[in-house]
């Protein structure tokens, strides 16, 4: 960026750094700060000091509290089945013949090792030896082997180097990059130096156990649990199934279709589990008998004190809201148009709100506890016989905001009909202005992922999908081709016929819409 002269001094503001005497200086402008001055031993051939300008324009790093608020904020995207890659094949492969149980039943695996394809690729080997003697050729580093010999290691690092390709560049096809990620292996590999107190020796420490932290830990947890189920379910696989689907690393959330028929798979899960040695803990349901003789911890929502007076602490709070489900799905909405203002009012973290805003937390906040009062059974499925078996799902838009939700309606031998609501997801409009057809739009999108994503979970055979709209130009997009459609609404069209038949939506005239609250 080339500025005149004649701006310069329109341009300082009044801070300035000068943290070492004889070094650069730090200068507030109006375009953020620039460092200039000398730079230390950097002299050119002429014997001239070189001196260093920057400008340096970038956002704040997000912050533990901004990446609650993007994790909380964020619409889940619903992917296919992932593909696995070569090497998560041979990881696979190598965990499969690796695997062993000791006396005790305990799981022992092996760290996998990434392949050297130094080894295996010559022309990887000539690129990358090319690449390194370029290095030496132009100085850029230099030989010295009579340094080993030196035992004393204060000061000095070894850095770890690979190649990175890309061979669609038309010039330097092959790289060399130096960074410091450490590669862990067996246990030789997993030392730990430790002391309790200062004064004490320091004492090397070798890891026995499976290490969270390195890259393989999580692979190597979850593919011991599906090599349990298919190795001690045999007078019960319909357990190890359970055991395959429904834990999330070392989380379970499962249930079954009587307290009766609950409490046999919490044994089973115990039993099966205790046989690796894996003791299941923090035990939470929706029936205190099922977890009376196990280890429970309590799951609230509690009220807290008096009205926080910055975005920081409303944000926090509101981050701190787990309804995955979407089952307060109108009173979680609430939170995020408050989010949504709070944004749109552009204060900083830590600076008083509004007294409007804050009100408006402070009675939305008020109103949580009563929460604990509510009650939704979990059990969607009727307790009579079924003949027949559909998924409803209602999608709305309005100004502030669009969702969807989806229930299960059954219908007995008896003609008798029972509705329940399997989920629900919610999201506040843009604040860019959008046609409210295009936020119904949206919120069709929303459910025919939804639909995706969880009618196949359910297990159950469905006889009938129905999805409802009560929007008539939102209909006539989803049910003609989506090329007919400018960008907006043909790449959503065009997804949505994807995932559902366009013979499954209808109309659904606005006051029977269950999804308008």
């Amino acid at each position: 960026m080339l500025i005149g002269a004649g701006y310069f001094f329109e341009l300082l503001c009044t801070g300035q750094l000068k943290p070492v005497a004889g070094q650069p200086i730090f200068q507030e402008t109006r375009f953020g700060w620039v460092v200039s001055g000398p730079a230390d031993n950097v002299i050119n051939s002429g014997g001239w000091a070189a001196s260093a300008v920057n400008l340096s324009i970038t956002e704040n790093t997000e912050t533990d509290l901004e990446q609650s608020i993007t994790t909380f904020w964020k619409l889940e995207e619903y992917e296919s089945k992932s593909v696995y890659t070569k090497e998560e094949k041979e990881c696979e492969s190598h965990f499969d013949n690796n695997i062993n149980r000791d006396e005790s039943g305990r799981f022992r695996v092996r760290l996998p090792f990434k392949k050297n394809d130094y080894k295996r690729d010559t022309q990887l080997k000539q690129d990358y030896i090319k690449c390194m003697s370029e290095y030496e050729a132009l100085e850029h580093m230099e030989r010295v082997d009579n340094e080993i010999e030196n035992k004393d290691r204060e000061g000095k690092y070894y850095i770890p180097h690979h190649a990175v390709r890309n061979d669609s560049s038309t010039t330097t096809k092959l790289r060399v990059v130096f960074d410091a990620l450490i590669a862990e292996d067996r246990r030789d590999f997993q030392h730990v130096l430790w002391r309790p107190e200062p004064t004490q020796p320091i004492h090397v420490y070798r890891l026995n156990t499976l290490t969270y932290g390195t890259v393989p830990a999580s692979y190597l947890a979850t593919a011991c649990l599906e090599n349990l189920a298919n190795t001690e379910c045999d007078s019960c696989p319909e357990v190890g199934e359970l055991i395959i689907r429904d834990f999330y690393m070392d989380d379970y959330l499962g249930g079954a279709m009587s307290k009766a028929g609950a409490i046999q798979l919490r044994d089973d899960l115990i039993s099966i589990m205790s046989k690796a040695g894996l003791e299941l803990r923090k035990w939470l349901s929706n029936d205190p008998e099922l977890i009376v003789n196990v280890h429970s911890d309590n799951n609230n929502i509690r009220g807290r004190g008096q009205c926080p007076d910055s975005q920081a602490k409303i944000l926090s709070e509101i981050a701190t809201i787990f309804d995955p489900l979407g089952l307060f799905g109108p009173v979680i909405i609430i939170a995020k148009i408050i989010m949504q203002k709070l944004w749109q009012i552009k204060v900083n973290w830590d600076d008083v709100l509004p007294d409007n805003i804050c009100a408006e937390w402070q009675r939305y906040r008020d109103g949580l506890p009563s929460l604990n009062n509510l009650r939704i059974p979990r059990k969607i499925i009727s307790n009579k016989i079924v003949v027949i078996t559909e998924i409803h799902g209602f999608v709305d838009a309005s100004e502030k905001a669009y969702g969807a939700c989806l229930y299960l309606r059954t219908t007995g031998v008896h003609k008798n009909i029972d509705v329940k609501l399997i989920c629900a997801k919610s999201n506040v409009a843009p604040l860019k202005i959008v046609s409210l057809p295009r936020l119904e739009l949206c919120a069709a999108l929303l459910l025919s992922r939804l639909r995706n994503k969880l009618i196949p979970k359910l297990n159950l055979k469905i006889n009938r999908r129905r999805f409802w709209t009560d929007s008539k130009v939102v209909l006539a997009w989803i049910t003609s081709p989506s090329g007919r459609w400018k960008t907006f609404v043909a790449h959503r069209v065009c997804e949505i016929q994807e995932l559902a038949a366009c013979s499954e939506w209808s109309h659904v005239p606005t006051h029977d819409n269950a999804a308008d609250v």
